[in-house]
C-alpha cells in the first residue's frame, strides 16, 4: 500500500515539474501575450522555484523507494 502511495506521489511531482517547465517555455516564447505577468523575470523565477521544489521532493521519494527495496531484499535474505 505504501509503495502505491509513494508511486502516486512520484507521478504527481513529475507532473508538477512538467507544468512548471511548460509555464517557463510559455513565458519565454509568448511573453507579449501574457498581460497578467508584467514582471516576467519574477514569474519565471516562481516557476523555476516550483520545479526545483518538486524535483527535490521527487529525489527524496526515489530515495525512500530505493531504501524500501533494499530493506525488502535484506528481509528476504534473512
Amino acid at each position: 500500500m505504501s509503495d502505491m502511495l509513494l508511486q502516486a506521489l512520484k507521478k504527481k511531482l513529475e507532473g508538477d515539474v512538467a507544468v512548471a517547465k511548460a509555464n517557463v517555455l510559455v513565458y519565454k516564447n509568448n511573453s507579449v501575450g501574457i498581460g497578467e505577468h508584467p514582471e516576467l523575470v519574477q514569474a519565471i523565477e516562481l516557476e523555476v522555484a516550483k520545479a526545483a521544489e518538486a524535483q527535490d521532493k521527487l529525489n527524496m521519494v526515489d530515495s525512500i523507494l530505493i531504501m524500501q527495496a533494499n530493506d525488502n531484499k535484506e528481509y528476504l535474505a534473512d
